[in-house]
């Protein structure tokens, strides 16, 4: 619980937090019911009932029951299950870019709306009630919290027109590489300018898509930045007591397998490494052409997609873990990666995690040289690799739920106070909408 002195420099007493899917392992509610702020918690799926049953629908059954969380199973938690899932099962997987992002735009809309009917006339100006959201399912919910008054937060998640501008000079620039399917939709991004336009706060999860928002437009006074939260398992926490001379330094990329996470420049690397004492496996679903991993050199191996509970054995295999990423939101992997004693070479195109030189390396975008050279340092200095993985291992435990809660009520709530959003509320409770239920699957 958050102490009473913080709890009156805030400019929100209590939250209402409104996602689709399971994002961040719901670590945004988490965060907030952990301080004592979470009014209640929207989301379209959550399989807090019938688990035995659900877990029996094969691959979908799996995938629906990381749709629950435990610690947040007896607090308000306001879901359109049933109906979800019906369009899970009815639904076709879009094969074209622009079939995807108008698919976001379509469930979007519907969710936003539905969390906006459950929300209006039960929420006033001085229940002291705020919205955090995330972006693309927004924008109705935003607009009845700006009719009742209440401040909103929108949470966009990635660098929009910037990154998909950065995929398609990569796919010009490597061309035969990346099947390239379409520009997203126009309808897409307008849909986030509005998002943006309409909420008191843009939040980000780092300096990088903050930038990128403000060269699309959003002022940057209006923007908050703080990273995402992580808690790994206390047994994932390990540090070598071996320097590991005598193999072969063991390098790994974990994540989807494309041209905008760098992997044409990983392979560019590993090629000018093939004669030192260096291998490479990636693991993660592949989006590259059979002639592109067909070139890749002989030090480096393609596993494809790997399960969830997979991860940890990848992780205890490598000694480092590299992100070339050209455009990530954050990148979380660079957490778990650490969490799992491992270095993290990265780029400044993603979240703030790598202090440079002590717990990896940061190496600049498109820099295949660089890249090598970093790698180069670690397989010829153990003693500096383990002493980077003692510096991982402590990173790790420095983005906590409850740490990163703190930091995110602290950058909203100075951009609120920026634009003289009222403090001195006292809540209220939200009763569940039409084809809405409270913390049960129906």
């Amino acid at each position: 619980m958050i102490d009473d002195v913080a709890i009156e420099e805030t400019v929100v007493r209590r939250w209402i937090v409104s996602q689709i899917g399971a994002r961040q392992h719901y670590s945004v509610p988490i965060g907030f019911d952990r301080l004592g702020l979470l009014h209640s918690f929207y989301t379209d799926i959550w399989c807090g009932l019938f688990r035995g049953m659900i877990g029996r629908m094969g691959a979908m059954g799996k995938h629906l029951l990381g749709r629950f969380n435990a610690e947040l199973s007896n607090r308000k938690v306001y879901s359109y299950t049933v109906s979800n899932i019906r369009r899970m099962v009815l639904g076709r997987s879009p094969r074209q870019v622009a079939d995807r992002y108008d698919g976001y735009v379509t469930k979007g809309t519907a969710y936003a709306k539905a969390v906006g009917r459950g929300i209006r006339g039960r929420v006033s100006p001085s229940d002291c009630v705020g919205l955090f959201a995330f972006d693309t399912g927004a924008l109705e919910t935003i607009e009845v919290m700006r009719e009742i008054g209440a401040p909103s937060v929108v949470d966009q998640i990635d660098p929009a027109r910037v990154e998909e501008q950065i995929v398609l000079d990569e796919c010009e620039r490597w061309r035969g590489w990346q099947v390239h399917e379409g520009r997203i939709p126009k309808s897409y991004f307008e849909r986030l300018d509005r998002e943006w336009e309409l909420a008191d706060v843009v939040y980000v999860n780092s300096k990088w898509c903050c930038d990128a928002l403000v060269a699309q437009g959003v002022a940057r006074e209006k923007i908050a930045i703080a990273p995402i939260a992580f808690e790994g398992p206390a047994t994932d926490r390990r540090v070598s007591s071996e320097t590991n001379e005598g193999r072969p330094l063991r390098v790994l990329w974990l994540g989807q397998v494309n041209l905008r996470k760098g992997i044409q420049y990983l392979m560019e690397a590993a090629q000018s490494l093939k004669r030192e004492s260096v291998e490479f496996r990636i693991a993660g679903p592949v989006s590259i052409s059979e002639s592109a991993v067909e070139s890749a050199s002989a030090n480096m191996k393609f596993e494809g997609r790997v399960a969830r509970e997979e991860a940890g054995d990848f992780y205890r295999w490598a000694d480092v873990f590299v992100l070339p990423t050209l455009s990530d939101g954050f990148a979380i992997t660079q957490l778990e990666a650490m969490s799992h004693g491992l270095p993290v070479i990265a780029t400044p195109n993603c979240g703030d995690v790598v202090t440079d030189g002590e717990d990896g390396f940061i190496v600049p975008i498109r820099d295949s040289e660089k890249l090598a050279e970093a790698i180069l340092c670690l397989e010829n200095d153990r003693a500096r690799l383990k002493y980077m993985s003692e510096r991982a291992v402590d990173k790790s435990t420095k983005f906590g739920i409850e740490e990163v809660g703190r930091q995110r009520l602290e950058a909203i709530s100075k951009v609120l106070e920026r634009i003289s959003i009222g403090t001195g509320f006292a809540g209220t409770n939200v009763a569940a909408g039409p084809d809405m239920t409270a913390g049960r699957l129906g």
